[in-house]
């Protein structure tokens, strides 16, 4: 960053020598003038409330939850969609709402996001939001009009809805509307984060951004695989093919073990393609895949293993399942 004083120096001296080690002229030089006092004072209320957000997130992930019985069970391979040399395998979360694990996931993202689209003046940027905030809190019956009179007080302006379980609705809007009150941006964050926290309703999209503030969806960067093979299995065949892979932890999609692996430059492109053909070759059987998730068919370690590799599954075990013996291309 460079500040007033800073920048009209470098101009002079581009002025005096003609031209500059950074600016080959002067018009090119951005003045960027420091921060209002009431931009620090909003800096340092977000930091506050940040803070208090995060420390709600450490309470919540402090308390001990079990998981629903098919979470973790689906399993996929994701390949960088610019590159075909990068990938990772993990075991996926199920995003039940009946998920204990996974609706604690859901509460601490929709914290984390509401929290920053009231925080900062503008989505992606990093200054602090000065302006007051409105909120106005009320039966889940009325949203549908509360919603038509925030969009008409403004351009797409920018407002955020959290369902309670009781039936109720806490909205906050950068515009004002009828019924509604004004708060700091700090005391919307807060009041979104708790309504998160102790209320949010059992249902999906029960928090939601709206208007300028609703999340631009880029292109995707990794591309899903379905297959069979476990994480530990597709880092030993990746070791295999010469990729350098390593243990990964788990995110909000993925559970803890998850696989990343890499090809670097002197691997061949043939065995890269060979090596993604072989994993598309242990895709699942939609039959096969609906009777696992049922619970009608279980998985064995070992075969999963040796599926991986050259070697075709036992006899038994395909038999078992009503399927042919495959052998994978080499």
């Amino acid at each position: 960053m460079i500040t007033a004083p800073e920048a009209v120096g470098k101009a002079e001296r581009a002025d005096s020598r003609g031209k500059s080690e950074f600016f080959q002229d002067a018009s090119q030089i951005t003045i960027i003038p420091p921060p209002s006092p009431a931009e620090d004072a909003a800096h340092a209320a977000a930091a506050e409330a940040i803070d208090l957000v995060e420390g709600r997130v450490k309470a919540l992930f402090a308390r001990s939850r079990g998981r629903h019985a098919k979470c973790g069970r689906a399993k996929a391979v994701f390949v960088d969609a610019a590159s075909p040399r990068r990938g990772f395998a993990g075991r996926l979360r199920c995003k039940r709402v009946d998920c204990p694990d996974c609706e604690r996931r859901r509460v601490v993202a929709a914290m984390r996001r509401l929290a920053d689209a009231c925080l900062r003046a503008e989505p992606g940027q990093v200054r602090p939001r000065v302006e007051v905030l409105w909120l106005w809190r009320g039966p889940w019956s009325r949203w549908g009009a509360v919603s038509k009179a925030v969009r008409r007080a403004g351009d797409k302006p920018g407002h955020a809805r959290v369902r309670t379980a009781g039936g109720e609705v806490v909205v906050v809007a950068e515009v004002p509307f009828p019924g509604a009150s004004p708060v700091t941006p700090s005391a919307a964050a807060l009041s979104l984060a708790s309504a998160c926290e102790a209320e949010l309703a059992p249902v999906r999209h029960a928090a939601r951004l709206l208007g300028r503030w609703r999340p631009i969806k880029g292109q995707k960067r990794w591309s899903r695989i379905q297959t069979r093979l476990s994480p530990e299995a597709v880092g030993e065949l990746a070791r295999d093919a010469g990729a350098h892979a390593r243990e990964i932890r788990g995110g909000d999609d993925l559970h803890a073990g998850a696989v990343g692996f890499s090809f670097p430059a002197d691997v061949a492109d043939e065995t890269v393609a060979a090596f993604w053909e072989r994993l598309n070759a242990a895709r699942p059987t939609v039959a096969r895949d609906k009777a696992w998730s049922m619970g009608e068919v279980g998985h064995d370690a070992e075969w999963q293993t040796s599926y991986g590799g050259n070697d075709a599954p036992p006899e038994d075990a395909a038999a078992a399942e009503g399927e042919r013996p495959r052998r994978l291309a080499a």
